[in-house]
């Protein structure tokens, strides 16, 4: 039971939480101290609304360009220290050169 809560926790509820708690917190303490944000959110439903729909288009940006560069520094990395996982990506690209696929078309 402790891996599934461990899982469920890690994965999922804490970034809930993390999120719900970071809108709160922005919410009471610039929208309601700060007449000029006050008068365009009149309520937290308007301002979690208009929140995230900058919010999600930003993080989805954001995880892009995170997949596209840091990912691939951290896996040269990782292969660095783990040698068979070298030896798998290295079997890898001769299956996808065999096959003729072209990973860039997949982007």
């Amino acid at each position: 039971m402790w891996v599934y809560f461990r899982s469920g926790h890690g994965t999922y509820l804490v970034y809930t939480t993390a999120l719900t708690n970071f809108i709160l917190i922005f919410y009471r303490l610039l929208v309601e101290q700060v007449s000029f944000f006050n008068a365009i959110f009149t309520s937290l439903t308007m301002f979690v609304l208009v929140f995230l729909f900058l919010y999600i288009p930003v993080a989805i940006i954001v995880g892009r360009w995170h997949f596209k560069t840091q990912l691939e520094t951290d896996f040269v990395e990782q292969t660095k220290y783990n040698p068979p996982l070298l030896k798998i990506i290295e079997n890898q690209e001769k299956i996808m050169k065999y096959l003729k696929i072209d990973d860039e078309k997949n982007d």
